[in-house]
């Protein structure tokens, strides 16, 4: 069983394994709820980026602990590529990919923000649509219940962001093994 759970919060609020955080190349320095989450990790994600150890292009990626400073107890920082060259089906493909990796360290529970990248066509539906297929292929098959938090403190997203999830949800036979939690 699937879980998508719905969650009227910031990503760093919402008690999970790890808040999956998607960037690009260009979200360098981070600004918004990635700034807000690394200034949280003490900057960290940035140190890392200024080693060269970790940057915004696809496969790029940083497991941080949050030692009690966040909800989650880890946040990974995952590349999605260039804003430039990104496109919604590869957004869908990266997100499949990277719950997929996550899958194999036996996560139950993952949290993640679907707003970010307003810049691509046709702004926050499309990107929350594909993020979260993504998200919910890349954990199918998994031998055990998985919960999905999607975080979404932006009150005109989240009223959005409930539609959206409603017809993932109930959209196809394919999907009968995902249950819907909104959080009010």
């Amino acid at each position: 069983m699937i879980r998508l759970r719905l969650f009227p919060q910031g990503l760093h609020e919402v008690k999970s394994f790890a808040a999956v955080s998607m960037f690009a190349v260009e979200d360098f320095p981070f600004q918004g709820r990635l700034g807000a989450i690394d200034r949280l990790l003490e900057n960290e994600a940035s140190r890392l980026v200024q080693q060269g150890k970790l940057s915004g292009v696809w496969e790029s990626q940083a497991m941080l602990a949050s030692k009690g400073r966040l909800a989650p107890e880890y946040v990974l920082f995952a590349g999605v590529g260039s804003l430039e060259d990104l496109t919604l089906t590869q957004l869908y493909r990266r997100a499949k990919e990277i719950f997929a990796r996550m899958m194999k360290t036996s996560a139950k529970n993952l949290s993640l923000q679907v707003s970010g990248f307003a810049q691509l066509p046709g702004g926050f539906a499309p990107v929350a649509t594909e993020i979260m297929n993504g998200a919910i292929r890349g954990v199918i098959g998994n031998p055990w219940d998985v919960d999905i938090l999607v975080c979404e403190p932006d009150d005109e997203n989240y009223d959005e962001l409930i539609a959206l999830s409603e017809q993932i949800a109930f959209s196809s036979v394919k999907n009968r093994e995902l249950s819907l939690e909104v959080c009010i």
